[in-house]
């Protein structure tokens, strides 16, 4: 009798499927889309299948379907990788009245068939769509092995020199906004290195699953963000130095699975907490974002409230900025903020004089703005204590916060 269910829940997804294969769900986002910026899309992670807080997350975002572009989920879907897992999965992604892509996880991986299932129900997990100025690149890096190698998963988490030049290539073809979603996050030093590719409890280790080479990638073609998932919790970084660039990375992992008891980044940078994230990308680069929380209470109501601990703004690298000719019209503007090493500076106008100030008002270093508008690096003094500065120029000010 279970296997008659689950042949019929299958039947019924393939006569009736609205978010699978990904190369038709593509297809959708693409003829839907009406060349109105903002383009605005969802992200999430780590739904688990079908449970209470996905089910909440659902019908939260059919609610505001007629704003939204599409859905990207970053992996871990279908929970056990058994066709069960993924017919639950598809059972609910198919009640979405937005296109949502499916990016490969772990736990698609669970069952000794679940790779050959993904490729069955959503196409090859190494794929690239475009809209408008944005090429959107999602890419696998979860891969079967015959045994437990990874902890006790049958999972080996690295890239492959093919998936590498793969995405070099078209990274580099294309001159407008780039991201790219990933499940589990690469190793990043000074940030997260556990449960990553590359990272602590992980195999193979960081040499040989080429994480490196991926994080350098991104950073030598102006990734804008990098998307992904694996660990419970929100997390959002952008280094900004020579390492790994000007790359964002977001951690989106709380769309279902139990969320993990601490995170050492808090609010507006990270937490354990259930969410959704919205995004909100212009024509000019600017980025909005916004997290969500579930609304769990099934009451008639549908709710969605973006967190206002969480709400931020992004500006695109320098370089596209100078590419597309999308540099923000404010006067003053800083990125990343807070920042641990080097803070980008664009000031609108000429010739001006940028002065940064300590709490107390002491002048700590005066920047000249000789060539009009452009981006300033400010890398702090190796005896600049951390703290709250204020950046002065013309009539304008703005506080900033250095944490070394």
């Amino acid at each position: 009798m279970k296997k008659f269910f689950i042949f019929i829940i299958f039947w019924l997804g393939v006569v009736f499927s609205r978010n699978h294969p990904n190369s038709y769900v593509i297809e959708q986002i693409q003829e839907c889309w009406d060349s109105e910026y903002p383009i605005v899309f969802g992200v999430l992670g780590d739904n688990y299948s079908a449970n209470w807080i996905f089910r909440s997350i659902v019908r939260q975002l059919n609610s505001i379907s007629d704003s939204l572009d599409f859905i990207v989920a970053v992996g871990d879907l279908a929970a056990g990788g058994d066709s069960v897992g993924y017919a639950r999965y598809m059972a609910l992604i198919d009640s979405l009245n937005v296109p949502l892509i499916s990016v490969m996880g772990n736990h698609e991986l669970n069952d000794s068939l679940g790779w050959e299932r993904f490729i069955e129900f959503f196409g090859h997990p190494d794929f690239h769509f475009d809209v408008g100025d944005a090429r959107f690149i999602c890419i696998t890096n979860c891969f079967p092995t015959s045994e437990p190698v990874s902890g006790s998963e049958n999972v080996y988490y690295m890239y492959f020199e093919s998936q590498l030049e793969w995405l070099e290539e078209k990274l580099s073809e294309w001159d407008g906004y780039k991201f790219v979603f990933i499940h589990a996050p690469p190793y990043l030093l000074g940030h997260i290195t556990i449960a990553t590719v590359g990272g602590f409890g992980s195999a193979p280790d960081y040499e040989e699953s080429l994480t490196e080479e991926f994080t350098n990638i991104l950073r030598d073609n102006d990734v804008y963000i990098c998307f992904g998932g694996h660990i419970h919790a929100y997390d959002r970084w952008t280094p900004n130095n020579e390492l790994y660039g000007d790359v964002t990375y977001i951690l989106t992992g709380g769309a279902g699975a139990s969320i993990i008891p601490i995170w050492p980044y808090p609010a507006p940078y990270g937490g354990p907490i259930y969410h959704f994230l919205i995004m909100e990308l212009y024509e000019d680069g600017t980025i909005n974002g916004h997290l969500v929380r579930p609304d769990t209470i099934d009451d008639g109501h549908t709710i969605v409230e973006y967190d206002s601990l969480y709400e931020f703004r992004l500006y695109p690298p320098s370089r596209i900025s100078a590419q597309i000719g999308a540099k923000p019209q404010q006067e003053i503007i800083v990125h990343p903020n807070p920042f641990n090493d080097v803070l980008n500076i664009y000031v609108g106008g000429t010739d001006n004089q940028i002065s940064i100030y300590d709490i107390s008002g002491k002048l700590v270093e005066r920047i000249s703005q000789k060539s009009g508008k452009q981006i300033i690096r400010w890398k702090p003094k190796p005896d600049i204590p951390g703290g709250v500065y204020t950046i002065k120029a013309n009539d304008s000010s703005l506080k900033i916060f250095y944490i070394p």
